[in-house]
């Protein structure tokens, strides 16, 4: 995983908690890197999944809400970070449609190593969007909170329902609606 979305991982949990918050968070997890990251360097996953364990028995949150929050986080992260890749996008649903291909192919770019989530457009009108993830690391609510970022970023109005392709969390096909 890039060390970007670790060092926005740093910025939720600082931002939200505080800094003493996250230096018990670093402290519980136990990490070979002691909490650095550089943003172009890649690490474990394993490594980014200590640190929510150990945010969520700080915390209590259950971890679907927790990488749901974080999803919004790294969408408002990038935001700031690369805003050039939605200026592009005139909506929500122009955006995650763009995410396939030309969003991700930026991304690839900057970062050759990266392991991106897949998105499939499956069914696209001016009212609804069927999109499914697909990832190694089964984090539908993490994608459910860029979808829900996006939204209220382009401020478009959606009602969101998910739900797990024949049981498999690394599959999690998105029904969005405009209200």
């Amino acid at each position: 995983m890039k060390g970007l979305i670790f060092n926005a991982f740093f910025e939720m949990v600082e931002q939200s908690a505080g800094d003493e918050m996250l230096e018990n968070v670093i402290d519980g997890a136990q990490l070979p890197h002691l909490g650095s990251y550089t943003a172009a360097g890649n690490y474990p996953d394993s490594e980014l999944f200590s640190l929510l364990a150990q945010l969520q028995e700080q915390t209590g949150m259950e971890m679907p809400v927790l990488l749901e929050t974080f999803g919004t986080h790294v969408f408002h992260f990038l935001h700031r970070g690369y805003a050039h890749f939605f200026q592009e996008a005139s909506g929500a649903f122009d955006l995650l449609a763009s995410m396939p291909s030309h969003f991700s192919e930026k991304i690839k770019k900057l970062y050759p190593d990266a392991l991106l989530p897949h998105f499939l457009v499956e069914e696209r009108s001016a009212q609804k969007m069927v999109l499914l993830y697909d990832s190694p690391r089964a984090w539908g609510a993490f994608a459910k909170g860029l979808i829900q970022a996006a939204c209220s970023y382009y401020q478009d109005q959606c009602l969101i329902e998910e739900a797990a392709v024949d049981g498999n969390p690394h599959q999690v096909r998105f029904t969005i609606t405009m209200v």
